[in-house]
């Protein structure tokens, strides 16, 4: 046994059976969900001040957590299906209703999953995924959906998720990738250092690529995101630099400069009509457009077109809500570069005339585009 094994079974990780379990869960997740961060997401009861789905009382859903039910430390939500069982709006949603052969299988999908906040970093979310990960197996999945914000996708990545090419998942708090796990794929879950690969090994031995060739297939994985830093430089170069003028947001910066400020950030694509962002949502991201034509809309009217080299969603970036001020959606198809608010962070750490030269371009587009609003000019 690994030593992260053996502290991972320090962090106890109860399944919700009585009626007073699930309520505590309920209850933390309101904490989480509206007290901290302020979200509008389904499910919301603020008269008995909880978030609760209304189906967690039927035989698919399993609600994990840590703590006790006197103190929820963090909790998990798993669905599992058996074959062909998977609800329609389901399938929607992940983008596999056509896909026949997934159909054929186990699945399951993971969601709600949070930690309390002073306890993040720590134990409490790789036990979850670990107990979850069992449970799964047990019931003979082979392959887990799960979706989470742009900006979390590399935290999921280490437990062995990945991309695939579906679009954007549209919900009630923002949009979100989907994610896709393959149970029984031991080499890539001991290549991300997952703390799943010890109870893979253990189920599937030395494992297999049967789940992930089939997903590959029916899904695709070669248009999901690209987080590696070196593919996001050659997305960069061969679209916003390849331009005859470079674009306002790296003004004043130079190719290496460019390179670190996307060294932090990550590539999604996006299909034609899909929801970037939307009106109201509470999100932190900073897309600019490496590809693609774009809407903005607010109330409904149309405010502006955008194309390579724009920027979309930089009031939202800066304020500390995140509260999004318009509707983004893509007239064609199109590729994103994305970068956490995080960035300014890490950019201060490494090099703060890049960061004071990032900030003062942002501020120039935000005052250009406050002035049209002004002027009426779209």
């Amino acid at each position: 046994m690994s030593l992260v094994d053996w502290l991972l079974q320090l962090e106890t990780v109860r399944t919700a059976e009585t009626r007073a379990e699930r309520e505590a869960i309920w209850r933390f997740r309101y904490d989480v969900y509206v007290r901290e961060l302020g979200k509008t997401v389904v499910g919301v009861d603020h008269a008995n001040g909880w978030v609760r789905d209304a189906d967690e009382d039927e035989p698919h859903v399993t609600l994990l957590y840590t703590g006790s039910s006197a103190a929820v430390t963090g909790t998990l939500r798993i669905d599992s299906w058996l074959p062909g069982a998977i609800p329609a709006h389901s399938a929607r949603k992940y983008g596999i209703t056509q896909a026949t052969g997934l159909h054929g299988l186990h699945l399951a999908e993971a969601s709600r999953l949070m930690v309390r906040r002073q306890l993040r970093g720590k134990l409490i979310m790789p036990a979850l995924a670990r107990a979850a990960f069992a449970l799964r197996v047990n019931r003979e999945v082979r392959v887990s959906f799960a979706y989470c914000a742009p900006g979390l996708v590399r935290g999921y990545r280490r437990l062995g998720y990945r991309p695939y090419g579906s679009d954007l998942i549209e919900t009630a708090d923002g949009m979100r990738c989907p994610l896709v796990l393959t149970h029984d794929n031991v080499a890539h879950l001991r290549s991300v250092g997952s703390p799943l690969t010890s109870l893979a090994a253990e189920r599937f031995g030395p494992g297999s690529d049967a789940s992930m060739t089939l997903v590959d297939r029916e899904l695709g994985l070669a248009r999901a995101l690209r987080v590696d830093e070196a593919e996001v430089w050659r997305d960069v170069q061969a679209t916003l630099l390849a331009q005859p003028q470079r674009p306002q947001v790296f003004d004043d910066l130079d190719d290496e400069q460019v390179r670190t400020v996307t060294a932090a950030g990550f590539v999604i694509e996006v299909g034609s009509q899909s929801t970037v962002t939307r009106e109201d949502l509470n999100e932190r991201e900073l897309f600019v457009i490496l590809d693609g034509e774009f809407t903005v809309t607010r109330q409904g009217r149309v405010v502006a077109k955008l194309k390579t080299g724009d920027v979309i969603g930089e009031i939202g970036f800066f304020l500390d809500s995140g509260r999004r001020s318009a509707t983004i959606t893509a007239r064609t198809p199109g590729k994103l570069l994305v970068l956490q608010r995080r960035v300014l962070e890490q950019l201060k750490s490494v090099d703060a005339t890049i960061e004071h030269q990032l900030l003062l371009n942002l501020a120039r587009i935000t005052a250009a585009r406050l002035a049209n609003l002004v002027t009426g000019a779209a």
